[in-house]
């Protein structure tokens, strides 16, 4: 019912998914989803007894796969939604305080450090910066920003607003930092898509992380330096043989190396 209302305009469905969370957690048989136990199914067959099947946690398969979390993008199972507190974000409002994260990635808002605490032992991720987030939940962040900034909203409402982009831009690099930073290699989904920044248009598209060893195996070192080549290959046919300084520069800067010269001892 929840998503039906969300779907008509009707704001009661975000009242209706705070009373089923409260409910959960009083119902919740241990302090945490970690410490649930799996449940089996008892089968007479195989034997005078019987035996039992394992079959996994129920409760935990309903959480991940239902919609009863009240996101900012709506009704939201908790491997499809983020936490926050209302005093910290991601993705920083500047100065007209305008909520860009929520706009960008579904998020769980609320205003208490008890309730952060509450939802989260019922495994929903916390990312209100990206210091103190899972390497995990950075990865899933910085994939769902590509699908989010590839649409024609994303491209018009914060590609082509400068001041917008920079604010998103800002998290994006730090979510870039901190992944740089594990020891443990970090798998991405294949097709994450990534802003790119060609002369004077940003663009978002599937693409590779350049010159970051964590992320990504020697197997795929050897895809992102022919990636970097077909790059180069496309920038070089933009304007046929007639390259100018900028284009030399972005694809010295694509291919790792120094920016070339300008021509006259500029």
């Amino acid at each position: 019912m929840a998503a039906r209302d969300y779907q008509n305009g009707d704001d009661n469905w975000r009242q209706r998914l705070l009373s089923l969370i409260w409910s959960v957690i009083r119902g919740l048989p241990v302090n945490s989803i970690a410490e649930l136990d799996d449940d089996t199914a008892f089968c007479r067959g195989g034997g005078p007894g019987g035996h039992s099947i394992p079959a996994g946690s129920y409760l935990r398969r309903q959480l991940d796969h239902y919609g009863w979390l009240p996101s900012s993008q709506g009704p939201a199972s908790r491997s499809g939604c983020f936490l926050r507190l209302s005093t910290r974000r991601l993705v920083s409002s500047g100065r007209t305080d305008e909520e860009l994260g929520d706009k960008l990635l579904p998020y769980v808002i609320v205003d208490s450090i008890d309730d952060l605490a509450k939802l989260q032992r019922l495994g929903v991720e916390v990312l209100d910066d990206a210091a103190s987030a899972s390497s995990p939940a950075l990865v899933r962040a910085l994939a769902l920003l590509g699908e989010r900034l590839s649409t024609e909203w994303g491209r018009k409402e914060i590609l082509e607003v400068r001041s917008r982009w920079r604010l998103v831009r800002g998290a994006i690099q730090e979510i870039y930092r901190f992944l740089n930073q594990p020891e443990a290699a970090i798998d991405c989904p294949p097709d994450i898509k990534f802003a790119v920044k060609a002369a004077n248009y940003f663009n978002v598209s599937v693409d590779y992380l350049v010159g970051n060893s964590n992320l990504k195996s020697k197997q795929d070192h050897h895809r992102r330096t022919n990636h970097r080549e077909r790059r180069v290959q496309q920038l070089q046919k933009r304007k046929g043989r007639n390259e100018s300084y900028e284009d030399r520069r972005l694809v010295s800067r694509v291919r790792g190396f120094p920016p070339p010269r300008r021509s006259g001892g500029r």
